[in-house]
């Protein structure tokens, strides 16, 4: 076959030389046929990293006969390595020659070309965490990574994250800046952009509204003055709390009652940005009323009250009623007081448990009691001369006259001033001499007794 590529003997005969007059002798000989040179040109394809060194390579021959079936192949073609650049050497082994007239052709090629790995896109994806209201738009964004090749290290970061703006609401955008790539196999990836959005929610902050409550002494009603105040407020932010009403369950003096607040509700620029997390009810007390205490009476010689005691400071219409009242003495002296008096309830819901006494000790301006002077009986002045004259030349008095004296009304010293310069025997026996309203007793030496001022004589009797 001397077509193909190889050593052929060659074999000759058929020629005769009888009629030429020659004798031809025949040699065999041998014919080879060299393989044709074909050349193989490679080209590779570039290729978006992926982690590896493999190369997608493709060739064509150039040198093969018309018609001829000759195909070349490789089994091997990689990058030197993995990593993302332009221009990269890739290396082509393995190559061979197959088909059916392969065997008559020789390869000459090169075994390599070129070809640009480039960064692979990554997908970035930020969410945001929720937060609660703190005044600022700072936020906290999680970063992941769509497309990293597995096993390699790449992470993302970014400089910045922020709400739009600080105020609460809900899925508020958020705004990512400075994003970019790390890791040691980051240099392999790309991303489309260095900034990105999310969404998420500020909450609003929960404040705590404490209470301060004034105790009132009883005044007949349920209000109250309640003083509110905010813990947790953001520094520097105006919010305030109001309320429209306090009022404790009921109007009675107690201590330790319960005092409902209604109408509670956040006022100022910020309070938009809160919520208030409180009870609706502080306790506080009701102290008792001071009564104050005034009785007045005529003179009786007892230290009884009962009906004379007016009571003061009293709420609106409300009455009280008493009962044991007694004074601290029965006669009209100076700073007397009730001593003694149990309150009772009275009517316009006037309740004794809601009124507290001044002092029962002591006098005060509290607790005052004005008893009238004591009475001087009325007299009528006795006819003188009617008692006088039957008695006025006797030398003795009888038991009869002396009753008569003692009963008319004419006190003692005036009745002597009538009897001037008579001797009465007031008791048989004893002559007893009456002078300038004196009297002169039989005993030795006169014993004077002034009846009469004005009256500085004195006189012997025998």
């Amino acid at each position: 076959d001397l077509k193909n590529a190889g050593t052929a003997t060659i074999n000759v005969d058929g020629l005769y030389s009888s009629q030429q007059g020659y004798i031809i002798n025949y040699d065999t000989g041998t014919l080879t046929t060299n393989k044709k040179d074909v050349t193989a040109n490679y080209t590779a394809e570039n290729k978006v990293y992926d982690g590896n060194t493999n190369a997608v390579v493709n060739g064509t021959l150039t040198g093969v006969i018309s018609g001829e079936t000759v195909t070349f192949s490789n089994t091997t073609a990689n990058f030197s390595d993995k990593n993302a650049e332009t221009g990269k050497t890739v290396n082509i082994a393995g190559i061979s020659l197959s088909g059916a007239d392969a065997s008559n052709y020789s390869i000459s090629t090169t075994n390599s070309a070129t070809a640009d790995i480039t960064k692979k896109g990554l997908t970035t994806t930020y969410t945001a965490e929720n937060k609660v209201y703190d005044g600022n738009t700072n936020a906290v964004v999680t970063g992941t990574l769509d497309g990293v090749v597995s096993g390699e290290i790449v992470t993302v970061s970014n400089t910045s994250a922020n709400f739009t703006d600080k105020n609460a609401g809900t899925g508020k955008t958020v705004n990512i800046a400075g994003i970019s790539l790390g890791g040691v196999d980051s240099g392999n990836y790309s991303i489309s952009s260095s900034s990105s959005s999310t969404a998420a929610d500020i909450e609003k902050k929960a404040l705590t509204a404490k209470y301060i409550t004034n105790s009132k002494e009883y005044d007949g009603n349920t209000n109250t003055i309640v003083i509110g105040y905010l813990t947790n407020v953001v520094s520097g932010e105006a919010v305030s709390l109001s309320i429209t009403s306090a009022n404790f369950t009921d109007k009675n003096a107690g201590t330790g009652k319960t005092v409902n607040i209604d109408g509670i509700s956040l006022a100022g620029a910020d309070a938009s940005n809160y919520s208030i997390s409180t009870t609706n009810s502080a306790t506080a007390d009701i102290t008792k009323r001071a009564l104050t205490l005034e009785a007045k009476k005529d003179y009786d010689g007892t230290d009884n009250l009962t009906g004379f005691v007016n009571f003061g400071n009293l709420v609106g219409a409300e009455t009280l009623e008493y009962i044991g009242a007694k004074a601290n003495s029965s006669n009209p002296i100076a700073n007397n007081f009730i001593k003694e008096i149990t309150l009772q309830d009275g009517t316009n819901g006037g309740l004794a448990s809601n009124y507290e006494l001044p002092s029962l000790l002591a006098y005060s301006a509290n607790n005052s009691v004005q008893i009238g002077n004591i009475p001087i009986e009325a007299t009528t002045t006795p006819d003188l001369s009617k008692v006088i004259t039957p008695i006025t030349n006797k030398t003795v008095l009888t038991n009869k006259d002396i009753d008569t004296l003692l009963k008319s009304g004419i006190d003692i010293k005036t009745i002597l001033q009538q009897l001037d310069t008579n001797e009465l025997a007031l008791i048989p026996g004893i002559v007893m001499k009456v002078l300038n309203g004196g009297i002169n007793l039989p005993f030795g030496s006169k014993q004077q007794f002034g009846l009469n001022q004005e009256s500085e004589e004195e006189e012997n009797t025998i």
